[in-house]
């Protein structure tokens, strides 16, 4: 944002911003639709991978060329914004009790006393 005020283009920063919350959404989505797995896992591997690459591409921001150093920074912001949201969502949300659960099974079916 420095770099904003800088050159005084502060009244830019909202819209990058914005776009990066958007395409954190559409890639959390894209990945949950790709593989039925991730809605049910225990951690958040695709959640985890969208921070790390955002931040990939937030730290060089300072060497992009002009208008790169204005908006990359801040679509990467809002990106990883979202995807820390979508964290606390995740692990805020009740888990699902596993439904295979083998040695209930056996307890619970009147043929426990066999022997299989």
């Amino acid at each position: 944002m420095s770099y904003c005020a800088h050159e005084g283009k502060l009244y830019l920063i909202p819209l990058p911003f914005l776009v990066g919350v958007a395409v954190a959404g559409v890639l959390q989505n894209a990945a949950l639709e790709s593989s039925s797995y991730l809605k049910y896992a225990e951690v958040p591997w695709h959640l985890i991978a969208l921070l790390i690459s955002f931040a990939l591409l937030k730290f060089p921001g300072s060497y992009y060329p002009y208008w790169g150093r204005i908006f990359i920074p801040h679509v990467a912001n809002g990106a990883i914004l979202r995807t820390l949201w979508l964290l606390f969502l995740w692990f805020r949300k009740p888990q699902k009790a596993p439904e295979n659960d083998h040695v209930d099974s056996l307890a619970e079916s009147p043929d426990a006393d066999m022997v299989l």
